[in-house]
């Protein structure tokens, strides 16, 4: 099993494990503050590990070993975004109140 590549700066954790392709880029705005690109870095972590995870479940992700372990790592990544996204969203949240 090899390691999807990564989007610059983020944690090794978040990383779906599988080999092939990354899901392809979506064009975005260019983000006007650190708090837009951490924004959109998340959000490109939680659609290529979803994608991932759908694609190897459908069997159209060729995976080197057993498919179900990769879309369990890839399912595992994904929770681990979402819990970094709500504790963003709790903190943007509480700074508005």
């Amino acid at each position: 099993m090899s390691v999807a590549p990564r989007p610059g700066g983020t944690h090794p954790k978040h990383a779906a494990a599988a080999s092939g392709s990354p899901a392809p880029a979506t064009r975005a705005a260019s983000p006007s503050t650190t708090g837009d690109l951490d924004r959109q870095v998340m959000a490109r972590m939680a659609q290529a590990n979803a994608d991932l995870m759908v694609r190897v479940l459908r069997g159209d992700e060729p995976v080197e070993g057993d498919p179900v372990m990769v879309a369990l790592a890839a399912a595992r990544s994904l929770g681990v975004v979402v819990e970094d996204i709500l504790r963003g969203l709790v903190e943007i949240g509480r700074a508005h109140v």
